[in-house]
């Protein structure tokens, strides 16, 4: 008995010293599969498979073979592949052509079994001819607004100068290479024959390898040499940016408050028309954006025919109350939109005056609407509010110091709107800031007008400016905080960017950035000078 227990703690030790010698699993692998012989060879010569085997150093899934695995020059019918343990088969289903060099690009196509780490490329190569094709084609294709590589997962047709039969060959024809970008806007094409070729870079939304006039492109003017080695000064840059309406739709069609209709569109409008009765309408500057207040101001639903040239729908809105959320995430139908709303926050109101939107158009505005109270002085003052033409916004008529508090306080009955309602009473605090102003000198004679821009953090434009010839931009009542400043030759005069048309065969209106990187701080004025599009720059800064 003594002996069995003996061997029963001797086992229970080894058990023990087991458990803690066993191995954690180690670090995580993240390596991806490794390509170890394939069947042809790469870059055989004088061959036509109809299928080709890759093997690999671990077992391997397939990932959406179809938009991730790209063959130059384009193959009518798609390959096959079969994904067998360690090996890759894929199965040519076409005709090949005599004396070609073809391309299989992997573009993480594959990943492990265990993992699902992808291979980020691969390149398999063969000739149906004595030699294999070895020139190469490289560039980067970048937004041609604001200059950062594009970010979507672009596609890249290069099309043969002798086989080109217009400036749109995209349009018409299929390519003879393609490759992709990376994430960093960049692409590589490799084992090309000799020659120039036009490249278009499109999003290819559909994996179509073919052009559609939906999709963002960009395209090089005229043709680029192959090279056989690659080095940055040859690299191809390619302004790309997104497809130019052509047709209208309606974008969004909404009741945005009972009576109350918005309107969408792709294209500005043009020749609105719509089977409402409506008291009244406002369309915006651009002609995209259409607001209707229906004569029934209790509607909750509509249907109606818009029409606007030769396009015509017919819609149906249904009003949906808006939802907030209380404590514990409880929803309840958000209060009504009253009549009258400050254009700010209390920490930012406008430099000299204040401006005030309306829910619907006001038809009378009683003297002395507004009422505005320094703190400083605790005076009362009575200022006139002067409303636009359509009656959807208006100012009061005050100049506001920096660094005051000021309450503002508007009593009940003091706007009358369309409908004969009128506002609830209103009272609200503004403490201006002390803006920054930034002024750029620039000196540039064109034939087209210059517009500069100040572009925050976000790539937001927070103001523009338009000069002709030399001027200076000024932008007042910045905020605190780093800008860039850039700029565009308005081509065709209608006073915002211009994308590209490639029917047309317009590239995108030229876009320039300033050098720096400008910090404006509160109460300071910064004076830049720019010698524009490329020359010096001389830089000038004054803080008060």
């Amino acid at each position: 008995m003594r002996k069995v227990f003996a061997i029963a703690l001797l086992v229970a030790a080894c058990i023990s010293c087991a458990k803690q010698g066993y191995p954690s699993g180690g670090p995580k692998d993240e390596a991806p599969p490794t390509v170890v012989s394939a069947t042809p060879t790469s870059e055989s010569k004088n061959i036509r498979p109809s299928r080709f085997t890759l093997y690999f150093d671990e077992y391997v899934v397939a990932n959406d073979m179809d938009n991730n695995v790209i063959v130059s020059p384009p193959l009518k019918y798609k390959p096959e592949f079969e994904v067998k343990g360690r090996k890759l088969v894929a199965n040519i289903k076409d005709t090949l052509q005599e004396n070609t060099t073809y391309l299989f690009q992997f573009c993480e196509a594959v990943g492990d079994f265990t993992e699902g780490n992808k291979l980020k490329r691969f390149d398999y190569v063969f000739s149906t001819g004595e030699g294999i094709d070895t020139m190469k084609l490289a560039g980067v294709v970048k937004d041609a607004r604001t200059g950062k590589p594009r970010k979507e997962r672009v596609t890249v047709l290069a099309f043969s100068e002798d086989r080109c039969e217009s400036d749109t060959v995209a349009l018409s024809q299929a390519p003879d290479r393609v490759t992709r970008c990376n994430e960093r806007g960049e692409f590589l094409f490799t084992y090309i024959p000799t020659g120039d070729y036009r490249l278009v870079a499109i999003e290819d939304v559909d994996r179509n390898q073919r052009y559609g006039e939906s999709e963002a492109v960009g395209w090089t003017m005229g043709s680029v040499p192959a090279v056989d080695s690659i080095d940055s000064v040859l690299m191809v840059e390619v302004r790309m940016s997104d497809a130019v309406q052509t047709k209208q739709r309606v974008v969004k069609a909404e009741l945005a408050a009972k009576g109350r209709l918005v309107l969408r569109t792709a294209m500005p409008m043009r020749t609105k028309d719509f089977n409402i009765d409506r008291v009244a309408d406002y369309l915006n500057a651009r002609g995209d954006s259409l607001v209707v207040w229906l004569k029934d101001k209790d509607a909750d639903s509509l249907r109606f025919v818009f029409s606007d040239l030769d396009f015509t729908d017919t819609l149906f809105v249904k009003y949906k109350p808006p939802v907030s959320k209380g404590r514990k995430g409880r929803q309840s139908v958000a209060a009504k939109e009253p009549l009258v709303k400050p254009l700010c926050d209390g920490n930012k109101a406008y430099y000299d005056q204040l401006e005030l939107s309306f829910t619907n158009p006001i038809q009378k505005v009683k003297n002395g609407a507004v009422e505005v109270m320094d703190v400083e002085d605790s005076v009362w003052r009575s200022y006139e509010v002067e409303k636009d033409m359509d009656g959807i916004s208006g100012r009061v008529a005050t100049v506001l110091q920096p660094n005051h508090k000021y309450v503002f306080r508007i009593g009940e009955g003091v706007f009358t709107d369309i409908y004969g309602d009128v506002n609830d009473s209103l009272r609200f605090d503004v403490l201006p800031k002390d803006y920054g102003t930034l002024a750029i000198r620039i000196k540039d004679e064109t034939r087209f007008p210059l517009v500069v821009e100040v572009v925050d953090g976000k790539d937001s434009v927070r103001q523009n400016y338009i000069l002709y010839n030399n001027g200076v931009a000024v932008f007042k009542h910045l905020d605190a905080q780093e800008y860039r400043v850039r700029a565009f030759w308005d081509e065709d005069k209608n006073g915002e960017w211009s994308k590209g048309n490639y029917r047309e065969q317009k590239q995108p209106e030229m876009y320039v950035y300033f050098p720096k990187v400008l910090k404006l701080r509160e109460g300071w004025e910064i004076e830049e000078q720019w010698e524009s599009p490329f020359g010096m720059v001389s830089v000038e800064g004054i803080g008060k």
